[in-house]
């Protein structure tokens, strides 16, 4: 479920939204449910007024990227809200963010939560993101860039100044 595609297979750019609400259960996004193989999201903003809500991998911009999708220069102000893999930008990442941000709130119940993605798999790439959210979660694997970084994953030139809440394990800011 997505405001501008539930399946995503090519590219969306230079595209916002504003004053939308998406729900769903799985694969949720402010602007793509699942981004499939090679497609590719830029400077795609979801604005305040937004609110994005599912179950499992929810993220503000993608609930889940499959197979080197990429996304750049995109920026999400909504509230996410989910249970597990929830992301200020993507719920579950296969692949590469890069010179985006996330300044809008993440509330989720479950685990692997994060300002820019909840899940980040073995060797996805992570570069110029930054976080000046609200991340808030009731388990474990909080963070404000990625609750859960894979082996041989990089993040690089970041930041967090956004407030982590969470009273569990795993929490880092």
């Amino acid at each position: 479920v997505g405001a501008f595609a539930g399946l995503n297979d090519g590219k969306i750019i230079n595209c916002s939204t504003d004053n939308v609400e998406v729900t769903g259960v799985e694969k949720v996004g402010g602007a793509v449910g699942m981004a499939m193989t090679d497609s590719q999201l830029e400077n795609v903003s979801i604005y305040e007024s937004c609110v994005v809500e599912g179950t499992n991998n929810v993220g503000g911009i993608i609930g889940y990227t499959n197979n080197n999708v990429s996304i750049k220069g995109c920026s999400n102000g909504a509230k996410v809200k989910g249970n597990d893999y929830v992301g200020g930008l993507i719920g579950l990442n296969e692949k590469s963010i890069y010179d985006s941000n996330f300044k809008g709130s993440v509330d989720a119940t479950g685990i692997y939560t994060a300002g820019i993605t909840g899940y980040s798999l073995n060797d996805t790439e992570i570069m110029y993101v930054y976080n000046l959210g609200y991340i808030k979660s009731q388990d474990n694997y909080t963070a404000g860039i990625a609750g859960y970084l894979g082996f041989n994953a990089e993040l690089k030139e970041s930041f967090n100044d956004g407030l982590i809440e969470s009273n569990t394990k795993y929490t880092a800011g």
